[in-house]
């Protein structure tokens, strides 16, 4: 019996650490439409082209940003010919987020043609986002 219950016990712990390990696999951003960035130079070279780039300040430890992920890779997708989206993990590239002044995540920022024109803080609706956008973008 002790077999039984210390071999449940295992497969218990085992099938827990799996579904918590998908479940961040599935938060995580990695839509193609989206750009990681991982150096201050690719981030300066993303966001001097000309139009739009929406800028994405984020970590993985954040439920706010987790819920935002899959609302911005819709975006990302749905609007990849008038929209250059950028993922910047502030653990990653703290550089950056000081350098925007970031003290809260998720931190929207939006460019045009290499300026920042607006910037939104937390978490909020895809329609919410759309009409911020579509508010700078006319």
């Amino acid at each position: 019996m002790r077999f039984t219950i210390s071999t449940l016990a295992l497969v218990a712990l085992l099938s827990i650490g799996c579904s918590r390990a998908s479940s961040e696999k599935a938060t995580a951003p990695s839509h193609e439409a989206e750009v990681i960035i991982s150096s201050t130079e690719q981030f300066d070279n993303a966001i001097s082209s000309k139009g739009f780039v929406l800028v994405d300040f984020w970590a993985t430890w954040c439920p706010p940003c987790k819920i935002m992920n899959p609302i911005i890779a819709e975006i990302a997708s749905e609007q990849a010919d008038s929209l250059t989206v950028l993922k910047v993990d502030v653990d990653e590239n703290n550089e950056l987020a000081a350098r925007y002044k970031i003290e809260a995540i998720p931190t929207f920022i939006l460019f045009k043609d290499g300026k920042p024109i607006d910037m939104k803080v937390g978490a909020f609706s895809k329609d919410k986002a759309l009409a911020w956008l579509d508010a700078h973008r006319g």
